[in-house]
């Protein structure tokens, strides 16, 4: 039986197939390691908003007594580490005066704060009917009607600056002449990125000498903007940015 001579080109082209075949093999594996690391740091993320949560839940629920179930906090209401923000911003100013734009579970867990200080009032701005409604029935299921109270305000525009925007039609009646904080979480970006900006404009002369501004949804880039043109605008405030699932932003007078 005789030997068959090897064929040195051949041999060549196959180690070549193999080193190509072994590198697009290594390509892959490569791709997928990075996918499975990117899903677990979304995994640890989410667990980590979870913990913030619940953690935020168990402070809301130590501070204040619950009378009634609060309506969800997931999605676009509220998330619990900003109303634990604004609880202890309540309990820290102990405000006569609470005005807040957008209403719902900070409108109760506001008047509950207000209620524990045993003095403040709490006025809530929406300019959504039916929701304004609701709130008002989960203030009368509370209890709490007598320290909240919601006022319905349509968006219509108006001018700003010398610009025309659309904001809330506020009957100037129904306000306070003195505001100690003010809580923005409306009207919805929705409508136009930077719809909130008015805010501070239409409030800064009913602001106290003391007044605090708590701004929530503060880590999308309208509001960031918002926040540099308000400090730039009246640099009397000072801007601390939290680092809640939405981003919120704490603005207090020197």
């Amino acid at each position: 039986m005789s030997d068959t001579p090897n064929n040195p080109d051949k041999t060549i082209q196959d180690l070549c197939t193999l080193v190509e075949h072994l590198s697009v093999h290594q390509r892959l594996m490569a791709g997928k390691i990075e996918e499975l690391a990117a899903h677990h740091q979304q995994i640890y993320a989410q667990q980590n908003t979870i913990y913030t949560q619940i953690d935020a839940l168990f402070s809301i629920f130590s501070l204040i007594g619950i009378r009634h179930p609060l309506p969800t906090m997931r999605g676009w209401p509220v998330s619990p580490d900003f109303v634990k923000i604004l609880i202890s911003l309540i309990l820290e100013l102990k405000p006569e005066t609470l005005v807040e734009l957008g209403s719902g579970v900070s409108t109760l867990v506001g008047g509950y704060g207000l209620e524990k200080n045993g003095k403040g009032r709490l006025l809530s701005i929406d300019h959504d009917m039916p929701f304004a409604e609701i709130t008002r029935r989960n203030l009368v299921l509370h209890g709490l009607e007598t320290v909240a109270a919601v006022h319905e305000a349509p968006l219509q525009n108006q001018v700003f600056e010398g610009e025309e925007r659309i904001w809330y039609a506020i009957n100037p009646g129904i306000l306070p002449d003195s505001i100690d904080l003010l809580v923005i979480d409306g009207p919805p970006a929705s409508i136009r990125s930077d719809i909130r900006y008015p805010s501070l404009p239409f409030f800064f002369d009913r602001l106290s000498d003391c007044a605090v501004v708590l701004l929530d949804d503060a880590a999308r880039e309208g509001e960031k903007d918002m926040v540099r043109r308000w400090t730039e605008r009246w640099p009397c405030f000072t801007a601390e940015f939290v680092d809640t699932e939405k981003g919120a932003v704490i603005l207090r007078k020197n």
